[in-house]
């Protein structure tokens, strides 16, 4: 999630990544079935995280999802353009 042209307030960001994770739930407990999976080379591709450019915030997030049993996870952190610690949250679902 990057952010130009607007004032990167911590809370703000926090607050559009939960509401992102609120519509993903939404989304599953609908009768909307889909089977989503990688592509074969991005499981094996290695990625350094970088800071972002300066006065910016970086948001990571990573989820998992297993079709069987329908229980998975969200997770998010966010730092800043020094690389330092802003927020972060996990919820398992």
């Amino acid at each position: 999630m990057v952010l130009r042209g607007v004032q990167p307030y911590p809370l703000s960001i926090v607050e559009l990544a939960n509401a992102q994770f609120l519509e993903y739930s939404v989304a599953l407990e609908s009768d909307f079935h889909h089977s989503f999976s990688a592509p074969s080379h991005a499981m094996n591709q290695v990625v350094n995280w970088q800071v972002p450019e300066f006065r910016l915030l970086k948001c990571n997030v990573d989820a998992n999802w297993h079709k069987d049993s329908r229980n998975g996870g969200f997770g998010y952190v966010v730092r800043d353009s020094s690389g330092n610690f802003v927020a972060a949250k996990a919820i398992c679902f």
